[in-house]
């Protein structure tokens, strides 16, 4: 029942939609990239507005924790404390997409940030790489 790293994101939409369809705020998935299992739990913040493409934007904020199941070496172990690990944040956009537009980390100098920059259509040459 792991989805494999590439269709993890489509499962976490999938998922989040279902748990607000469902009145509940947490839900969990296990991702496997062929040597670990991982369990990705997910805590549902509920609405926010964010700055994103410039302008104040209604997103859905969802803090997600992970859980060494399977397949982790010894060193690996060691060098995870679940205690001092940072909180991955993701934000979804409000609409029935339910894009990722916003991922936040802390580490030990600070934030890292990675903000969706476009969203290609089917057919544009952006799906391609191609810089428009």
């Amino acid at each position: 029942a792991a989805a494999d790293p590439l269709s993890f994101i489509l499962k976490i939409r999938q998922s989040l939609l279902a748990a607000q369809r469902g009145g509940k705020s947490s839900f969990y998935l296990n991702v496997y990239d062929g040597r670990r299992l991982t369990e990705a739990d997910f805590t549902g913040k509920g609405a926010k507005r964010i700055i994103y493409d410039n302008r104040p934007t209604q997103v859905t904020e969802l803090d997600v924790r992970r859980k060494l199941l399977a397949g982790y070496t010894a060193s690996e172990r060691a060098d995870t404390d679940p205690r001092r690990e940072s909180t991955l944040r993701m934000y979804f956009s409000g609409e029935a997409q339910m894009m990722p537009v916003k991922l936040e980390a802390g580490f030990m100098l600070g934030t890292l940030t990675a903000t969706l920059a476009k969203q290609c259509r089917t057919g544009e040459s952006c799906l391609l790489g191609l810089q428009d």
